[in-house]
């Protein structure tokens, strides 16, 4: 008798208990995407002004796969995103977030800082920075003993 039907349980009682890892758990920053799709399209509508065509697109199609559980994909798009546009500060922010989903704490960080550096929206500052908070409280100290603080 196989018990397949178990493992999506243990899976769920493992991350509801915050299981037994020394690693962070990735959960409250992939929450900040999936929980609120439409900050996202906002956050696109907002800060489209001077972006061309192809790059919204791009990005569009990176929310897209983020939200479909493909982080890897979504940052292949984004790079680019990257290269037609190297100085689009969401570009930065949404490779920042998926870093973030597959561990690269320290390049999340890097990545959401010259965000920071290249956006004068308040509404773009806002969500890097809560992001920044998000990853400080979730990581603490990275790898190399440093602080990813803001």
């Amino acid at each position: 008798m196989t018990l397949h039907w178990l493992r999506p349980l243990l899976v769920l009682f493992l991350l509801l208990s915050g299981g037994c890892s020394l690693q962070p758990s990735l959960i409250p920053l992939q929450a900040i995407w999936s929980a609120n799709p439409s900050m996202l399209i906002r956050l696109e509508q907002e800060t489209a002004v001077g972006r061309p065509a192809a790059v919204s697109s791009l990005l569009e199609s990176s929310r897209q796969q983020w939200l479909g559980g493909n982080p890897d994909n979504g940052l292949v798009i984004l790079h680019r995103a990257l290269r037609i546009s190297p100085d689009d500060p969401l570009v930065y922010y949404y490779m920042a977030m998926m870093q973030s989903a597959l561990g690269e704490f320290h390049e999340a960080s890097q990545l959401a800082r010259r965000s920071l550096t290249l956006t004068d929206a308040p509404l773009m500052r806002e969500q890097v920075r809560l992001f920044l908070d998000q990853l400080n409280r979730s990581t603490g100290p990275d790898i190399q003993g440093k602080q990813t603080r803001v």
